[in-house]
């Protein structure tokens, strides 16, 4: 998940167990340096996006299922059909909401849904039920999500325009109440020489009862002084108070006040950003006084009552600090602060080794995203595949085909589109195989296999590919060969594979033998593919070459194609003439796209966009498109009117492992819901939702 909002939930929930450690280090080091850095770091983890993740997934939960909704169609339901057809993917025809004539044949539009694991005996009117119940649930909580994310940009905004409006008018007071002192911009220019500072801010002399403080960004950066506080002060007095903002401005603290700002805009609502700058306003003040401390020994009692008379002169206006300002700091911990003025000087700034040490701490998990969130397992991908076994032989599912006519409004029963090519049912494990395998803790990750059932080729979390013989029960080790991807021809005696060194290969599945080498390409081969027809391969490598070759000889029948990024999976369609391949940064949260090649000329037909990166396709029909992303959606296009309508909730590795052979059913046992717009969605929660979670669904 790495969309805008996902980094927002994943930042801060990383920022929670930060600030612990840091409000513990504050405690236990008793270092203002350290606890300011500490601090400073666990706003920037804040508003830092991440650049690199470590393989750990929190899964959300599973939805509830309503047990009372009201049905999804608009028209009322008058006939059903019911039928008791074994499918890997159900398709469901819903009315088009468009108007045609009465002349006009009926209209229809085919979404594809997960099969129905209901008896036989079940009714037709609670299989529409079920159905229009996960379509409500799954509705439901993107509609919270929107209406939250108008609540946070409102409040942000709200937050920004305030802010903005207190700068403005700060600013103007400046312009009109300010002067120069050629007398003070000397005093600070010697100060700043002492302090070892290359540059001096302005000096402005300021008719207001506002506290010291430096004000503005960069070159711009000014240090404000109230007039009539100057003349309650001597020269030695007001030496102190400007080398304490001096102190500010040579540690960089203006700059903190920005990342402060920008911090606030974005997470106005977590509690952390406020505890963040309470903690660092204290450290930043204590830092200071241990400097000024330190430039003037013999003056610390003279500081103090400096501190106090500033103190006092506040009190009799109680201003505010505007934003972006960096001043003496208020009064709660005062009594900690004089106290450590006048027991000498503490450290106020860290030791190289300290710096170095934190500049790499900084630098290994700023960038870094420690989780990432993951849906849940579908429970339709079989439990004994995940464990070990490869029984997939399930009940027959109940269909339910549903159609519409446009121009009658009324039901009809029309003709179920051709079913996709049931995967070969492949047999249990034996019992001596399951003992050993489990002995070593290794599991099935992937398979294929053959079209009579016989061969199956798995892929192990154990990083071993295994050959198996259901016949005569015989296995052969092909882990040395370094495959990546395999898919089985026409001829169930035989397969072809990709392999890690570039190699595309033709096996000899009844003796386990390698029988010639079809193709080499300089890169690693991650997927692979057979036409329906068995003549052409299609082969996808690790730098963004796309190979289509005669499975014969070999021969390239076009010209290698090259994308920018590396090629996921390739995918034949039902009737060979199209090639959809997955283009994209497997390893990354940057888009991609399915490009939907002519197998004859290579030519482009469509591509499809995508906010995430492909990682594995399958055709449902000639028409339709599943396409599996990285962070575990999956997503049903309809190739007709290059539009999502439909979608569902994996895990990255059942899409992974979908991508290792055509002949893998787990992405086809993906639970498909229809994607519609809502109709009550405002225009600013559509523009949000489309800023941050992309894609949300068919374009409205």
């Amino acid at each position: 998940m790495t969309t805008l909002l996902e980094i927002v939930l994943i930042n801060s929930l990383t920022v929670v167990p930060l600030a612990v450690l840091a409000f513990a280090l504050g405690r236990w080091a008793k270092r203002p340096a350290l606890t300011h850095v500490a601090w400073v770091l666990v706003l920037m983890k804040l508003v830092t996006p991440p650049f690199f993740q470590l393989p750990v997934a929190i899964e959300l939960p599973q939805l509830p299922v309503a047990s009372q909704v009201a049905p999804v169609f608009e028209q009322p339901l008058l006939s059903v059909e019911t039928i008791t057809e074994p499918s890997d993917l159900v398709p469901i025809v819903i009315p088009a909401r468009t108007e045609v004539s009465a002349e006009q044949p009926a209209t229809h539009i085919t979404v594809a849904v997960e099969p129905t694991r209901t008896a036989v005996g079940t009714s037709e009117s609670q299989t529409i039920s079920n159905a229009a119940n996960a379509a409500t649930w799954r509705m439901w909580p993107t509609d919270w999500i929107g209406r939250l994310l108008v609540v946070w940009a409102a409040g942000s905004a709200s937050w920004l325009s305030l802010q903005i409006f207190r700068a403005i008018r700060f600013e103007r007071r400046i312009a009109r109440d300010s002067a120069t002192s050629s007398e003070w911009q000397g005093q600070t220019r010697s100060l700043a020489t002492e302090l070892g500072l290359c540059h001096c801010p302005q000096v402005l002399i300021l008719d207001a009862a506002v506290s010291p403080m430096l004000w503005g960004c960069g070159s711009r950066t000014k240090l404000l002084f109230p007039a009539e506080l100057a003349e309650r002060l001597t020269e030695d007095a007001r030496a102190t108070l400007l080398a304490h903002e001096l102190a500010h401005f040579a540690r960089g603290d203006h700059w903190v006040r920005l990342l402060e700002f920008l911090a606030t805009a974005l997470f106005w609502w977590h509690p952390v950003v406020w505890l963040a700058r309470r903690q660092i306003e204290e450290a930043e003040e204590e830092c200071c006084d241990a400097w000024v401390v330190g430039q003037f020994p013999h003056r610390p009692r003279q500081y103090a009552e400096a501190i106090l008379d500033t103190i006092d002169f506040l009190c009799e206006a109680r201003p505010a600090l505007p934003p972006m300002a960096s001043g003496l700091g208020h009064a709660p911990f005062l009594r900690r602060r004089l106290t450590q003025i006048m027991q000498g000087v503490i450290p106020h700034r860290l030791s190289p080794r300290a710096r170095v040490l934190t500049a790499l701490l900084a630098a290994a998990c700023l960038p870094l995203q420690p989780f990432v969130f993951g849906s849940p397992r579908n429970n339709a991908v079989s439990d004994e595949l995940l464990a070990g076994g490869l029984d997939l032989k399930t009940t027959p599912p109940m269909v339910t085909v549903v159609s519409v006519s446009a121009a009658e409004n009324s039901l009809s029963i029309p003709t179920v589109n051709p079913a996709v090519p049931k995967p070969p049912v492949v047999s249990r494990m034996t019992p001596s195989q399951s003992k050993n395998r489990s002995a070593r803790g290794e599991r099935i990750w992937s398979t294929a296999a053959s079209s009579d059932g016989r061969f199956v080729v798995r892929a192990t979390t154990a990083r071993r590919v295994i050959l198996t013989d259901l016949a005569s029960d015989r296995e052969t080790d092909l882990s040395t060969h370094r495959l990546n991807s395999v898919a089985f021809t026409l001829d169930p005696g035989r397969f072809v594979a990709g392999h890690q060194d570039g190699r595309i290969t033709l096996w000899d599945a009844t003796k386990g033998e390698l029988i010639r080498e079809l193709a080499t390409h300089a890169t690693g081969i991650r997927s692979i593919a057979v036409s329906p027809q068995g003549d052409t391969i299609a082969a996808g490598g690790v730098d963004g070459t796309l190979l289509i070759a005669d499975l014969q000889t070999g021969t390239l029948r076009t010209t290698p194609l090259h994308y920018g990024q590396s090629v996921n999976c390739v995918r034949f369609s039902p009737d060979s003439d199209q090639l959809a391949v997955a283009v994209g940064d497997w390893m990354s949260t940057g888009r991609g796209q399915v490009v939907l090649l002519n197998v004859v000329s290579g030519r482009t037909i469509t591509t499809l966009a995508c906010a995430t990166s492909p990682g594995a396709l399958t055709f449902a029909s000639n028409e339709e498109l599943i396409v599996g992303h990285w962070d575990g959606r999956t997503s049903l296009w309809n190739l007709v009117n290059r539009q999502i309508v439909g979608s569902a909730l994996a895990d990255k590795d059942v899409v992974s492992a979908a991508a290792f052979s055509p002949d893998n059913p787990v992405l086809r046992e993906a639970h498909f819901i229809a994607e519609e717009p809502s109709v009550e969605e405002s225009s600013t929660e559509r523009v949000l939702r489309q800023l941050l979670v992309l894609p949300v669904g068919p374009a409205s």
